[in-house]
């Protein structure tokens, strides 16, 4: 089959759990299929990525992307919006633009949306087959499930409401779905077509490409290798260094965590500095340090 990939994240390199799941996705169509990759890139057409992506994908196409700015026109647009806020202050005409070129240049089978963000760039392709890869609703439920103040549940209920709304009108047009997860399954039944077509795709761990790594272990020495600019690994980290980690060292009085991945002053700001807590910063190669 002939595949066009929309994706949210340029897949190269493969750095956050994001990245990793559409890349070995990209690497396991390509095995059986001929892919095409349309892919959002924060430095643009990025010769190096490009060349690296066009080894298992027939052809690459890498969009720059805008950073979020709250006080921007259209993301003040998106609170007034029946649309989820982000759909409307992310939309990119260039990203619109590279994606009908794409789909008119050749003819392809389906259209692969990654994401529900790349959702109104799949459905502005015309007589196109459509999958929505990866539908990720937790993290936009579980907020408004555990708000505990009017305030914060409000913000949170609207958010849901308007996400539950879009995917209610836009899943018919699409041919199946995948999910993530049981969790994610559940959420999504609700929103959608009763016999459509769904699939739960677990995200894995390349296991042959980290048995080739060997190292002592370091006693007392604990890692998470996820960087805390995802609300869900702050979230983790937090709890962690306030709860868990001081019962550790009152046993064990030399233990410590080392944190991997980018961090801000502001993200390090609303964590808990725990005795033992250690950011190492962006790791080309995790694996050393986990192994």
């Amino acid at each position: 089959m002939r595949l066009l990939f929309l994706s949210a994240w340029c897949p190269f390199p493969a750095d956050n759990g994001a990245k990793l799941r559409t890349y070995h996705l990209l690497r396991g169509l390509a095995r059986r299929h001929e892919v095409s990759l349309v892919s959002f890139c924060p430095e643009g057409d990025d010769g190096a990525r490009r060349a690296h992506l066009a080894g298992f994908c027939r052809e690459v196409t890498l969009v720059q992307k805008t950073p979020f700015a709250a006080r921007r026109a259209r993301a003040l647009a998106g609170l007034l919006s029946a649309q989820p806020r982000s759909l409307v202050a992310n939309y990119s005409r260039a990203m619109a633009l590279a994606a009908r070129r794409q789909w008119a240049a050749r003819p392809y089978d389906a259209v692969i949306a990654g994401g529900m963000h790349m959702a109104p760039y799949a459905l502005a392709l015309p007589r196109a087959r459509r999958v929505l890869e990866e539908l990720e609703l937790a993290r936009l439920y579980e907020p408004y499930a555990a708000a505990t103040s009017p305030r914060a549940r409000l913000r949170a209920g609207l958010t849901w409401w308007k996400s539950a709304r879009y995917l209610r009108a836009i899943l018919p047009q699409f041919a199946a779905f995948s999910v993530a997860s049981a969790t994610e399954a559940a959420l999504a039944a609700p929103l959608a077509p009763r016999a459509q077509p769904r699939a739960v795709v677990p995200n894995g761990v390349d296991v042959a490409a980290c048995a080739v790594i060997a190292a002592e272990p370091q006693p007392d020495r604990l890692i998470y290798p996820g960087a805390i600019s995802y609300d869900a690994n702050h979230d983790a980290v937090a709890h962690f260094a306030a709860e868990i980690l001081p019962r550790i060292q009152r046993e064990r009085p030399a233990a410590h965590l080392a944190v991997t991945g980018k961090t801000t002053p502001a993200q390090l700001a609303a964590l808990p500095m725990a005795r033992g807590l250690e950011f190492t910063g962006y790791l080309d190669d995790v694996r050393p340090a986990v192994a």
